[in-house]
């Protein structure tokens, strides 16, 4: 959340706000083109209104700023007059409020009118800064939420740059994590799973989380039920393998939690954020005609998930289900729309598509690029697990290649029995270049 310092030495004299470094009077006002704000210093702090928009308080005194002595008095006669209406401030010895620790979901309910919160870090739009991914109102009774990554992303006056953007710059942040397996406290030969350090298990879900908002899919969450599963799971996976997901009681480590934990989960023999790459990529001949790893990641109803992980094995807990199987109708990796090259994880098993709605078991897949067709090898998809029906295509002598527009069109797909034709737009970009 952002705070504006309020100053106030006493009755008598003048007092001020202090808002991202400028000092203003009472009832002057600054506009803050970057957040889309205007906002004005009153008695009781500073006050930002939306340009266009409602007011909301930004912010009551900080904890280590000095209680003013008359933060209930009126404006000062010279106040500009369309300054905004004062909101009663907070007793000097009341904390200030707080965010709620889980995301605020827009239009549920709140308890703090004029409440402000930013959610997810600040980052850059081709130049344009902005504080948060998310900025929330309580406005009413009800949160109001404005995603400003769609506002970067959306902006006329940025184009195809703030999408390409944002999605470089959390993509190369995503890549440039590692497993930092030492924080493991653990003990594989006494058979102790420990628990991964915390940045770890957050560094693994905002890998995932990036691939499905690169796919069109909401974040999901980690339950710590489910992450106990997942690491006695990955315990387990360093004796058991990855052959089957079926521990036995004379397994190594075996436990109950770590036998359901293997039976519900994605398993590797790599450490969390490798095995992410290695469920994306699906290699292996008894993946290949399921993509069940990938499928998994990337189907809309999944969440909350469970995280685990030693230095040699992990596993991802994904049998929770929040139930939006349809929506969106269908989803494609490599995804629509800009997307890093170095991520199409397209080799060996290819490209999919996949959905609860449409059957796609006689869907048939095109390719073209600048209106030529190139060639692919289409397979169907076992796809028992997170999807009901799914196809996959290979290319034939013929690779991605950044700046390029490749035209995805799937027909003879089935609603209810009637065909369905939709299609899809693939622009890999290289995010190494400025």
């Amino acid at each position: 959340m952002l705070w504006a310092a309020l100053a106030a030495v006493g009755c008598d004299e003048t007092r001020e706000c202090v808002y991202e470094g400028q000092t203003l009077a009472v009832g002057a006002s600054v506009d803050d083109i970057p957040r889309r704000l205007r906002c004005t210093c009153t008695a009781a702090g500073i006050a930002c209104e939306d340009l266009p928009g409602a007011v909301a308080l930004l912010d009551a005194e900080p904890p280590d700023a000095a209680p003013a002595a008359d933060a209930r008095s009126e404006p000062e006669p010279d106040a500009a007059p369309d300054a905004a209406p004062v909101v009663d401030a907070l007793p000097p010895d009341a904390a200030p409020p707080r965010c709620p620790e889980r995301r605020i979901g827009d239009g549920s309910d709140c308890f703090t009118e004029g409440l402000v919160c930013a959610e997810g870090p600040a980052f850059d739009c081709c130049g344009r800064p902005f504080p948060a991914e998310r900025n929330c109102v309580c406005d009413g009774g009800l949160w109001t939420c404005t995603d400003l990554v769609a506002v970067c992303e959306e902006d006329p006056e940025i184009g195809e740059c703030g999408r390409r953007s944002r999605l470089c710059e959390r993509w190369l942040a995503t890549r440039s994590l590692t497993d930092p397996t030492e924080l493991w406290n653990g003990d594989h030969d006494a058979c102790d799973a420990g628990v991964m350090n915390a940045d770890w298990r957050d560094a693994v879900l905002e890998r995932i989380n990036t691939l499905r908002a690169m796919a069109g899919l909401d974040p999901v969450d980690h339950s710590p039920n489910l992450d106990a599963l997942a690491q006695e799971c990955a315990l387990a996976i360093v004796f058991h393998g990855t052959g089957d997901h079926q521990l036995e009681e004379f397994d190594q480590c075996y436990s109950r939690t770590a036998e359901e934990g293997v039976a519900s989960s994605l398993i590797a023999q790599a450490p969390g954020l490798v095995a992410i790459d290695q469920y994306m990529l699906d290699f292996g001949e008894q993946n290949f005609d399921s993509m069940t790893h990938r499928l998994y990641l990337l189907a809309p109803q999944l969440g909350p998930i469970g995280i685990g992980s030693t230095p040699l094995a992990s596993c991802v807990q994904v049998h929770g289900s929040r139930g939006q199987r349809n929506d969106p109708e269908w989803v494609a990796w490599p995804p629509p729309g800009p997307f890093p090259i170095d991520a199409d994880y397209t080799n060996p098993a290819g490209w999919t598509v996949h959905s609860n709605v449409l059957n796609l078991a006689f869907a048939e897949v095109e390719v073209t690029l600048d209106g030529e067709v190139l060639p692919i090898e289409q397979r169907d998809l076992d796809t028992a697990g997170p999807a009901g029906w799914g196809t996959a295509w290979l290319p034939v002598d013929w690779a991605l290649e950044a700046g390029r527009s490749y035209r995805v069109v799937v027909r003879n797909a089935l609603r209810r029995g009637e065909r369905v034709e939709f299609s899809y737009t693939v622009q890999p970009v290289s995010c190494a270049e400025p």
